[in-house]
């Protein structure tokens, strides 16, 4: 979005590394989970005219608390944006958000879409699948951390269906819907073209990150629950572990769209997966130039 003219201005509860990486962003610290109002957002709109919003938590904990990140605060922020007259909202929120889910994090999450589809906004949702990605965080840590196991890779699940998408498409489909070249309206899925059993994306981060060969190994559904239950509670205590229930359940889900309106192709990450995802393309796009606000 730099590369596309527009002035950016990131939020998040941490923003020292991010005013690091990029020192032309104009960066608020502030915590979502307590923006639950509209009054709370209005003075961190002025001047904005597009807003997208990544933000996100695995499971509830002591910094973590789902129904204030997911929902609560997104429909504050849609109605501060129809007050502040900012129109345009980008949603990214996750693959297989479920209003019936009863697994927190999907439910809460598609109650944010709902949000966001409900307005009058000029919006766009985009549902990415496994982000791949240098950083990883939730199902994608839990995937690499598997992946570098000593000797064989401990797979529970193994033959569920996985689509991924490099972060860079993710990126690319968001710069779109700002610029105005994707329609308004629209809830996309970001998928690869075919879906591939978890075993196998397993094997391909085990290559990607440089290790010898090792075979893939099913683990029982039991042992990856206890496991589960074990990080949750270590969590209570501040150690987020990529070893988590939510984690495990989303992998249990299987990483797939739901609605079947997969993006225009040229979004859909279905090039090879590690050869060509991992490197440095910039891409640029045309674009009005606008203020954009990203959360």
């Amino acid at each position: 979005m730099i590369e596309d003219g527009h002035d950016l201005v990131g939020l998040g509860r941490d923003v020292r590394e991010a005013r690091r990486r990029k020192p032309g962003v104009e960066w608020i610290l502030a915590d979502m989970s307590r923006l639950l109002a509209a009054a709370d957002w209005g003075p961190l709109l002025a001047g904005v005219e597009a807003v997208v919003n990544a933000s996100g938590a695995l499971q509830d904990g002591p910094r973590d608390h789902l129904d204030a990140i997911h929902w609560l605060s997104v429909a504050a922020l849609v109605t501060a944006c129809e007050q502040a007259g900012a129109r345009r909202l980008v949603q990214i929120p996750a693959i297989g958000a479920d209003l019936d889910s009863d697994n927190a994090f999907f439910r809460t999450k598609a109650e944010g879409d709902r949000a966001v589809a409900s307005s009058s906004l000029e919006w766009t949702i985009l549902r990415p699948g496994l982000v791949i990605a240098p950083a990883a965080y939730g199902g994608t840590a839990l995937l690499r951390a598997l992946a570098a196991f000593p000797s064989f890779i401990p797979a529970v699940l193994a033959d569920r269906p996985i689509q991924t998408v490099s972060v860079m498409d993710v990126a690319e489909a968001v710069s779109r819907a700002v610029g105005g070249s994707l329609a308004r309206g629209q809830i996309i899925d970001l998928v690869e073209e075919r879906a591939r059993p978890l075993g196998a994306v397993l094997l391909e981060f085990r290559a990607w990150l440089g290790l010898p060969k090792a075979p893939v190994v099913a683990v029982p559904a039991i042992v990856g629950r206890l496991a589960g239950t074990a990080a949750d509670g270590l969590g209570l205590l501040g150690w987020r572990s990529p070893l988590r229930s939510a984690a495990l359940a989303a992998l249990e889900k299987g990483a797939l769209p739901a609605t079947r309106n997969p993006g225009p192709k040229s979004l859909i990450a279905h090039r090879n997966l590690w050869k060509q995802r991992w490197r440095l393309c910039r891409r640029r796009f045309r674009s009005g130039g606008s203020r954009a606000f990203g959360c």
